[in-house]
């Protein structure tokens, strides 16, 4: 399996999209959120496909909004993303939706 690289401007779209959505979320939540590591989506994508040869399934624990788990979903992986918060779970299913 090869991984294959998002279109730039889907790309651009998404990492966009998500970075309104924590925006939001974070504003809702008072600009405070529990152990929360950011990410470059990126740089994540870049890496999936530089991947994508050796490996062909994808598991992410703190998946948040759910941006990369989609990103590696739409990269040809078996991807999967565990979220604990509610809130979450229900954006990253939205902006797996658009």
């Amino acid at each position: 399996m090869g991984a294959v690289a998002l279109e730039p401007a889907r790309l651009d779209h998404l990492l966009r999209r998500g970075a309104e959505l924590w925006r939001d979320f974070l504003a809702n939540r008072g600009g405070l959120f529990h152990g929360f590591i950011p990410a470059d989506h990126r740089s994540a994508h870049d890496r999936l496909v530089l991947e994508g040869g050796r490996h062909d399934s994808f598991l992410e624990l703190g998946s948040g909004i759910g941006l990369i788990t989609i990103l590696a979903d739409l990269c040809g992986y078996d991807a999967y993303g565990i979220e604990i918060d509610p809130e979450l779970y229900e954006l990253s299913y939205a902006l797996n939706e658009e």
